[in-house]
């Protein structure tokens, strides 16, 4: 699967991941990670100041959060952003019992974005300076 995939308990303890982030930390398999992603992932899953906030929101409410574009920062101190869905694990009888989450790398995107828009302001400014 090309996208990052995660899943927490109720307090928002990693059990599990699938093995593109294992392979982005380095690491043989995703089993390996289960008791070091805490601490691995803090940084690059949690880059965003308001995950844990989203985090806890879903579990007290069960309302997923979709499509919601983050900036990240990996081990290495680079740059990511991701396109991050979130939502809640139900138990059979319907109680949230953790949450899962996707995330897609949108990097090359956003930087393909972010040149664009300097490039039409560039344009406007040239234009706005023959007139």
């Amino acid at each position: 699967m090309p996208c990052y995939v995660f899943w927490k308990d109720r307090d928002l303890r990693y059990l599990g991941c699938n093995n593109l982030i294992a392979q982005s930390l380095n690491l043989k398999k995703s089993r390996d990670i289960i008791a070091k992603l805490m601490k691995i992932l803090a940084g690059i899953v949690n880059g965003s100041k308001n995950s844990k906030r989203t985090d806890k929101k879903i579990i007290e409410t069960g309302q997923p959060k979709l499509g919601v574009e983050d900036k990240v920062t990996d081990n290495e101190g680079k740059e990511l952003y991701l396109l991050v869905n979130k939502m809640p694990l139900f138990s059979d009888i319907g109680k949230v019992i953790g949450i899962v989450g996707i995330s897609i790398d949108i990097t090359e995107r956003k930087r393909m974005e972010m040149a664009l828009e300097i490039s039409k302001a560039a344009a406007e400014k040239s234009q706005q300076s023959q007139i």
